[in-house]
């Protein structure tokens, strides 16, 4: 039985959405039809914005960095 998207991380989406959007514009860049390219490319569009989603959703996901981290406090690696 095949796993449900929505049921992958949300990093593993955002690849495979990607990897969808790839598709899309490799079959608009084939094909010689204007209406099917530009449906392609709508779609390549749509894989696109769902992938940045899923890639914001992994990032609230994982939290904000730990106080200990320089980018975190804003601290300069030599202690300024």
């Amino acid at each position: 039985m095949a796993k449900s998207i929505e049921s992958l991380p949300a990093d593993q989406r955002a690849k495979h959405y990607r990897d969808l959007a790839a598709d899309a514009v490799h079959d608009a860049e084939a094909s010689t039809n204007p209406a099917l390219k530009e449906g392609f490319l709508r779609l390549a569009t749509q894989w696109h914005k769902m992938a940045q989603e899923a890639e914001q959703l992994a990032a609230e996901q994982s939290g904000p960095l730990p106080p200990s981290s320089p980018i975190a406090t804003d601290e300069q690696p030599n202690g300024n």
